[in-house]
């Protein structure tokens, strides 16, 4: 995960410096979103699955591995801590919008607003992420 792209190795000075140094933001992005959604995964997995219990081995094996993510978060963080924070608020406002985007097709569902007034708001959401 710390591979540094071809953009980060730019000089921050000169004329296009900090331009293309921030074309290294969408590797970054993705890199901090898809290990939350892999460290969120495998916490799930250990939530729900309480038969993991018996099998210790396996159960240690994920939690290092979970461990092992965390910290690969923790040195990006470490790395670029101002493309990490803005990748953060991003990630936070996604998983905000999917929540309220859930709500409201359940209230839709249990008739709480009219098809015809969700449908806009559940496209207009879609499209926000």
């Amino acid at each position: 995960l710390l591979k540094r792209s071809m953009w980060d190795a730019c000089s921050a000075t000169g004329k296009f410096g900090s331009r293309l140094r921030s074309l290294g933001y969408g590797l970054l992005r993705t890199k901090v979103e898809s290990t939350y959604a892999f460290i969120e995964c495998h916490e799930r997995v250990l939530e729900d699955f309480t038969h993991l219990e018996r099998f210790p081995a396996i159960l240690h094996c994920l939690r290092w591995v979970m461990t092992s993510a965390r910290q690969d978060l923790s040195n990006l963080e470490h790395t670029t801590p101002r493309q990490y924070f803005h990748c953060q608020n991003m990630l936070l406002l996604k998983i905000v919008i999917s929540n309220r985007l859930r709500k409201l097709e359940e209230d839709a569902e249990e008739g709480w607003l009219s098809p015809s007034d969700a449908a806009p708001l559940v496209t207009l959401t879609h499209e926000l992420l």
